[in-house]
């Protein structure tokens, strides 16, 4: 029993050599740090705080993981390179001094000697193993990234910048991200293995891009092809009610956005959940503005609002929503108010 415990303490404190390296390295190269695990524990950033969630997240294929997206799109191929290659060089940095630290250590303990010792030897094993380009289902070694970033594979860069595009929802609207992102960002994506998935995620942030900086023509196409889909329910309905609004507040074309609506309803279920109803509710505003009933689109801002502020919305975006409404229901009272007599 002893000596199982021995072995797994030394392979966990080798993970964690391992993991802060890469964590280490993500302050150092300007990426910001939104997940931790070792086993048991697994930390990550939600709304801005650090939260322990289920070790069983992790899953079964690893001990450790680090999470990260950069903060912009500066040198984003040789940042990302550095902060891959940095956890298998804590491995093998660290791993060298402690086997060389551990005779020493025998003459103070052999117990700490041991320790030590059997730490380095699990650190430097793993860390000459993740250089190799492995891909296993669902989890590629680190040296499977750095070849891929290396020999300059597409797609992969551009995956990061969504990730951090998307990440940021949580304290920017979309007409606040980083230019250089977006510009990544929107390259023509790549096949990956998930070309569907990719595709989606280049889609979202095209259109929350566009849509946010007032090219109503991109936002369009991006929202036309989302649409072309094959999606699942809870995403046609999200999409669907999005498409609502974009022809009340971006088009103002109050005809158009309720023929849309007949759509969305049809896919609405009786029971809503708190993101389903934000699409709902801001929709209504954005037709009651278009339609001159200004107390209508009111109420059903601020509901939309109270939705979007919940803790399972983004506040950026939710941010965005609240201007945007507040915005749309002055523009439409300032014209009601101008054609009075």
């Amino acid at each position: 029993m002893y000596a199982l415990l021995f072995v797994a303490a030394t392979l966990l404190a080798a993970v964690l050599i391992h993991e802060l390296g890469h964590a280490l390295a993500c302050r150092t190269f300007d990426l910001r740090l939104d997940e931790f695990a070792v086993w048991p524990f697994h930390f990550r950033r939600v709304k801005g705080r650090w939260r322990l969630v289920r070790p069983s997240a992790l899953g079964g294929r690893r001990l450790g993981l680090v999470g990260f997206y950069p903060l912009s799109g500066d040198r984003l191929r040789a940042r990302l390179l550095w902060c891959i290659a940095s956890g298998p060089l804590a491995s093998i940095i660290v791993g060298g001094a402690a086997v060389l630290s551990a005779g020493w250590l025998e003459r103070v303990s052999s117990g700490a000697a041991a320790f030590v010792g059997a730490t380095g030897l699990w650190s430097l094993f793993g860390g000459f193993i993740n250089l190799f380009p492995s891909r296993r289902p669902g989890a590629k070694s680190d040296g499977g990234w750095l070849f891929d970033l290396a020999r300059g594979k597409a797609g992969i860069v551009q995956l990061y910048a969504i990730k951090s595009l998307v990440a940021s929802c949580d304290w920017l609207r979309p007409r606040e991200w980083d230019h250089s992102l977006v510009q990544i960002a929107l390259d023509e994506p790549a096949d990956l293995g998930l070309p569907q998935e990719v595709d989606r995620l280049v889609h979202w942030v095209r259109y929350q891009w566009y849509a946010d900086t007032g090219n109503v023509e991109r936002a369009g196409e991006a929202l036309e092809w989302t649409l072309r889909q094959d999606l699942s329910p809870a995403h046609r309905l999200g999409w669907a009610w999005d498409a609502v609004w974009f022809q009340a507040f971006s088009l103002r074309d109050a005809a158009g956005a309720r023929a849309m609506q007949g759509v969305a309803q049809q896919l609405t279920p009786a029971v809503l959940s708190g993101s389903e109803s934000i699409g709902v509710w801001k929709s209504k505003a954005g037709i009651a503005a278009c339609e001159g009933r200004i107390d209508d689109a009111s109420e059903a801002a601020s509901n939309a609002v109270s939705f979007a502020k919940s803790d399972k919305s983004y506040a950026g975006l939710a941010k965005a929503l609240e201007d945007d409404l507040a915005e749309l229901i002055e523009r439409f009272h300032a014209a009601a108010e101008s054609q009075r007599p």
